[in-house]
């Protein structure tokens, strides 16, 4: 939980700092140095959402299919 708040906080000073998914409507992937965690989140003009906290040894790619943006 430690390294996890710790890239949070980094997100909030640099939210380009991810790596774009492929695939994907401006979702960014950030890696959890220690574990085989991603944090996946969105960045929107005013905000960041937080998407999810995926492992990475599991179907890694299985939530750019589930991200839908802008869509109502």
């Amino acid at each position: 939980m430690t390294e996890l708040e710790g890239k949070l906080t980094l997100l909030e000073e640099a939210p380009t700092l991810g790596a774009p998914l492929p695939r994907s409507l401006d979702a960014r992937r950030l890696l959890l140095d220690r574990f085989p965690y991603a944090v996946i989140y969105v960045e929107l003009p005013t905000e960041h959402l937080l998407v999810a906290v995926a492992h990475l040894r599991r179907e890694p790619m299985y939530l750019v299919g589930r991200l839908v943006l802008g869509e109502e």
